[in-house]
């Protein structure tokens, strides 16, 4: 038998009351053993994720420490923010929890920051393409503004350069920088239901 089958074996056998000692079990020792991974992954000291999260070593201490068990949200999403990564808490069946924790190293709970991830990566070719479209456009209206026959440059999708851009699934940030995004974040996050 392997652990995925003992381990669904023991949830069955076990109850209701198994189960939600093993999801809290899992949850407690979980998202402390993957902060130390990254941590580790990282070459940090728990002073220097402190610091990024803006928590206090001590807390950080704690939320490593999976004996402790009390974790917030918001610490946890300080850590998150600390590491440059996101966090998902979210309601699974237990099938999913059985195969993450037959599956869990700490290889396969590393996480790239923002800027290491492919998502930044598949989407800055797309803003450059944009920006260089917008280029034309700019010496395509130069053109007809000092006389010259237009020569039809009119690329599909693009946003004139006059208008706020938008970068792709980015929550709408826009060219207002900082201010709103949070809102904006929020709005993306819930279908603009905020």
């Amino acid at each position: 038998m392997n652990t995925l089958e003992t381990l669904g074996s023991r949830l069955e056998r076990g109850g209701p009351e198994y189960r939600e000692a093993f999801v809290a079990s899992q949850l407690k020792r979980g998202i402390p053993f993957q902060a130390r991974a990254l941590r580790k992954q990282r070459g940090w000291s728990q002073a220097e994720l402190a610091d990024r999260s803006q928590l206090t070593q001590g807390a950080v201490s704690r939320a490593l420490d999976p004996d402790y068990g009390n974790l917030t949200l918001n610490t946890i999403l300080r850590i998150a923010a600390g590491f440059d990564v996101a966090f998902i808490g979210k309601f699974v069946p237990f099938s999913e929890l059985a195969h993450w924790y037959a599956n869990q190293s700490e290889e396969s709970v590393q996480v790239p920051s923002f800027d290491q991830d492919q998502f930044v990566e598949r989407i800055e070719p797309k803003i450059e393409k944009t920006l260089a479209s917008q280029t034309l456009m700019s010496q395509e209206r130069a053109r007809q503004e000092s006389g010259e026959p237009a020569r039809g440059i009119k690329p599909a999708g693009v946003v004139p350069i006059d208008q706020p851009r938008r970068y792709g699934s980015l929550g709408g940030m826009n060219q207002q920088g900082d201010q709103g995004v949070a809102s904006q974040a929020k709005s993306f996050a819930f279908g603009g239901a905020v």
